[in-house]
């Protein structure tokens, strides 16, 4: 069940518009990040590798957010989805493909402003790859399986998405 941006409008927390801040370039290594999935992978108990973009994967820092904050999409809130944590030190630094070629992830701070059809998210961000020095849209699929992986054994679960796989 989502609640549509209409419904709950007046609810929406006040921490995530930007309000006039300026971009935040510096993460500290221990800064929580929180991310949202959709299913778990019943053979784990993991949240499920393939609902992890890669890359430029979303998350929302926890120095401008809340845990439950990350549920509210564009424009609804998603609560039958699931939310967890991690921190910018568990992101992987670098993958290799098997054939030398290295990508290199960053979290970058990616405020969402606001329009007339979607909310402002201060504290959105993105998990972004890097081959050379120069921002990768493509990922090896190598490297996309291990980032995803990577990604889904470093959360820790603080809520369990209410539907779940076959369901």
């Amino acid at each position: 069940m989502s609640i549509s941006a209409a419904d709950d409008l007046d609810s929406y927390p006040e921490r995530l518009l930007i309000n006039g801040r300026g971009l935040d370039a510096h993460f500290e290594t221990t800064e929580v990040l929180y991310i949202r999935f959709l299913s778990v992978d019943s053979t784990t108990g993991r949240p499920s590798e393939a609902d992890f973009r890669a890359p430029d994967l979303s998350v929302n820092r926890g120095k401008y957010s809340e845990p439950q904050d990350v549920l509210w999409g564009k424009w609804d809130f998603l609560s039958d989805w699931g939310y967890g944590s991690m921190t910018v030190s568990q992101v992987p630094g670098s993958l290799c493909d098997g054939a030398g070629l290295t990508t290199d992830f960053r979290v970058e701070h990616d405020p969402i402003a606001g329009t007339a059809e979607q909310r402002e998210n201060y504290s959105h961000s993105e998990i972004r790859a890097y081959k050379h020095g120069e921002r990768s849209k493509k990922l090896p699929g190598t490297v996309k399986l291990k980032f995803r992986r990577r990604i889904a054994e470093a959360i820790a679960v603080l809520k369990q998405p209410s539907l779940r796989d076959g369901e």
